[in-house]
């Protein structure tokens, strides 16, 4: 929509809304002249309910100003603001047209539903809204989702928030034009996702069927074999090693010996030891 339709169309709210406010505001202001004069120190419902409608009609005027200047996300701030506290329908009305503007078309069509049903609206204003959710309506995108089996704490996903999945099947999921990912996970089971990029009024037909991981059994294996044993002509090898040793031992031994014995004795071309 172009700014200067939808500035139009928020002028014309805004004379419904002043005249929506001029009665109630008539209305509050003679029931609480009819009531007995409270204690001043301590206020009365009604002028709790007086104060209330009072800044409710301050944040909806803040709410068209910031819409004048195509601050989108400040007029929705004070439009949610002024239905809170005044509950009129032409704060509705204009969050409705607010979000509209911030291509949320998904909530859009939703507070343009509850203002049509929670709302007895004049003439004027019931055809522009019923013509409005129309529009919203046909620029919703959709997903259709199935194959989702029923697995035990299986959990859908759609752009990282937890989604209720609901009991019909397929599954659809009403989203805003725009790049969406979905994911379906459970325990035990590889996830299933789904990426891509929808237009205005699309649908897509969506698949997800987490598939069972296998379970990994261990592989057994076959027991070691013992040490082979040493074979006769081994042991007999090992023998005849220990004896050259002990041999050899002993002729160092007796070498020692002798060696000691010359260097006692005092014949001629030894050298004697004199003890």
């Amino acid at each position: 929509m172009n700014r200067p339709r939808f500035r139009s169309d928020f002028l014309a709210r805004a004379a419904l809304f002043g005249a929506l406010l001029a009665a109630l505001w008539t209305e509050s202001a003679t029931a609480h002249a009819q009531q007995p004069t409270p204690n001043p120190a301590s206020p009365t419902p009604a002028d709790d309910a007086a104060a209330r409608f009072a800044e409710g009609r301050a944040a909806y005027a803040r709410g068209l100003a910031a819409a004048d200047e195509v601050r989108w996300s400040d007029a929705l701030r004070e439009f949610e603001r002024a239905y809170e506290l005044a509950r009129v329908p032409s704060a509705l009305f204009n969050v409705a047209t607010t979000l509209r503007a911030l291509g949320r078309h998904v909530d859009a069509r939703d507070t343009l539903t509850r203002l049509l049903r929670d709302h007895e609206l004049d003439a004027e204003t019931q055809t522009e809204a019923a013509r409005l959710l129309r529009e919203e309506s046909t620029r919703v995108a959709r997903l259709r989702v199935s194959g989702l089996p029923a697995i035990e704490r299986l959990e859908l996903r759609l752009d990282g928030r937890v989604t209720p999945l609901g009991t019909e099947r397929p599954l659809e999921l009403s989203v805003d034009a725009g790049a969406h990912v979905l994911e379906a996970t459970a325990p035990a089971h590889d996830a299933a996702r789904w990426e891509g990029t929808l237009a205005d009024g699309a649908v897509e037909d969506v698949t997800l069927v987490p598939t069972p991981i296998p379970v990994q059994r261990p592989v057994p294996t076959a027991p070691s074999a013992p040490a082979p044993r040493a074979s006769g002509g081994s042991s007999a090898w090992i023998w005849v090693t220990l004896a050259v040793v002990v041999i050899a031992g002993a002729g160092v031994g007796v070498g020692f010996y002798l060696q000691d014995d010359a260097q006692l004795d005092a014949t001629p071309g030894r050298v004697a030891v004199n003890l």
